[in-house]
């Protein structure tokens, strides 16, 4: 194949290469773009090919070097490469420079399709709701039938409470989770009714499980008085574990300080989020990063997983059943300041959720500081209900891990010192 590749004349090859692409065969995509950037060493297509069959894979640093080349050797770089660079800036969680990359894309055509969304996934990021979804309108008036598109737009909607406009996008979508949100819109809205609540979740019991439809139908089952029939996880309480990775010697304080540091020098994006209290957060999946303290976590948190798997295999729940044969770890960073806490939340795109406590303020009163657990949070109506809560005592070196289904929140705490969490989500690659 390669050799009849190489005999192949230019634009016969890049449409090679764009079917490779397109079929998602990254690793043989990459080996024959590196073939044909051989052979056209300054051809602007097959140098992008190349940088995307790096970000695909993961060698997102290569990937940033390649795409900075072809921008400096051009003499009028053409907006794709500019949105291309923007969406990497993004994935590694720097969104300032990710937002000056899609505005030079637009300078040079202000309809490209790619930054339009760019700019709005950016400003969502950033926490500006609003102005994300004016992007989002302008990306939908282009294209009104794309998923991704309708999927975006409906996220800043939900996020702006605007429920009945949120579930109409999330309709136009087949997006993974788009019914889930759906249905967690349909479940706030004043205007919708119990049946189309549970109309929706018999079409969502014919789906793949997922932890925000868990999440939605325990609630429901609680504040209804009717049985959970969905099949994710039904007592998830007994799936939270805690592990000392300072007791096992998984990682030592020095591991930590290093880690904070390589985190710190990286330059990523911190934001402020509407559930956090005095406080912030990383932009971007901190695992993108490619520094020893970094790649070490990383590798403790995938034998902590197996070990929590194995824990539990004698469970039927489709948690466990069920679990993604494929995955990624999506991780940030959250700092709360004193008197600072993190609002009930539960963690809707993961699987399984868990945080590492990097660092940890003394206590000056019963449970400051810790971590509680809930069927209920986000707002939702509880009709005078009372829902189940239980507190996890946590300290420095601490990983505690649960199923992304469940609620959990931070309890106030006071003290001159940062309380610093590695939080992370296994994610279902689809």
């Amino acid at each position: 194949m390669i050799s009849n590749f190489e005999k192949l004349k230019k634009q016969e090859a890049i449409k090679v290469l764009s079917d490779l692409h397109n079929k998602g065969d990254f690793d043989f995509l990459l080996k024959l773009a590196k073939r044909f950037v051989e052979k056209y060493p300054g051809n602007v297509n097959g140098l992008n090919i190349l940088a995307i069959a790096n970000k695909r894979l993961g060698n997102f640093y290569k990937a940033k070097e390649i795409f900075e080349f072809i921008i400096k050797q051009s003499n009028k770089p053409q907006a794709f490469l500019f949105s291309n660079l923007a969406n990497l800036f993004f994935d590694l969680g720097k969104i300032d420079d990710s937002i000056v990359n899609h505005k030079k894309a637009l300078e040079i055509e202000p309809n490209n399709l790619n930054s339009i969304s760019g700019m709005g996934l950016s400003l969502s990021e950033k926490g500006n709701e609003e102005e994300a979804v004016k992007w989002f309108k302008k990306s939908y008036k282009i294209n009104p039938i794309d998923d991704g598109i309708n999927f975006n737009l409906a996220t800043s909607l939900r996020k702006l409470r605007k429920f009945d406009e949120a579930a109409f996008h999330y309709s136009k979508s087949k997006k993974r989770l788009s019914k889930s949100f759906q249905l967690e819109c349909i479940y706030q809205s004043s205007s919708k009714s119990t049946s189309d609540f549970y109309d929706l979740v018999d079409e969502l019991n014919a789906m793949p499980l997922d932890p925000l439809a868990a999440c939605l139908t325990k609630h429901a089952s609680i504040r209804y008085s009717k049985e959970d029939k969905y099949s994710f996880c039904s007592e998830p309480f007994k799936m939270i574990k805690k592990y000392s990775l300072f007791e096992d010697n998984s990682i030592d304080k020095n591991i930590i300080d290093d880690f904070l540091e390589e985190v710190e020098q990286s330059k990523i994006s911190m934001k402020h989020q509407s559930l956090l209290n005095r406080g912030i957060q990383s932009a971007g999946n901190l695992f993108l990063l490619e520094s020893p303290a970094i790649i070490k976590m990383k590798e403790v948190i995938h034998e902590k997983i197996k070990i929590y798997k194995d824990e539990f295999s004698e469970s039927d729940d489709g948690f466990l059943k069920k679990w993604p044969n494929e995955f990624i770890i999506h991780g940030w960073l959250v700092v709360i300041n004193d008197g600072g806490n993190l609002k009930p939340h539960m963690h809707k795109e993961g699987w399984l959720s868990s945080s590492i406590y990097l660092k940890r303020p003394n206590k000056k009163s019963d449970n400051d500081g810790d971590l509680m657990f809930s069927l209920h949070g986000a707002d939702y109506e509880t009709d005078g209900i009372s829902f189940p809560e239980k507190i996890y005592e946590i300290n420095e070196g601490d990983i505690v891990m649960f199923p992304s289904s469940l609620f959990h929140s931070t309890i106030p705490f006071k003290s001159n010192k940062k309380r610093i969490t590695l939080a992370f989500d296994v994610i279902p690659i689809n």
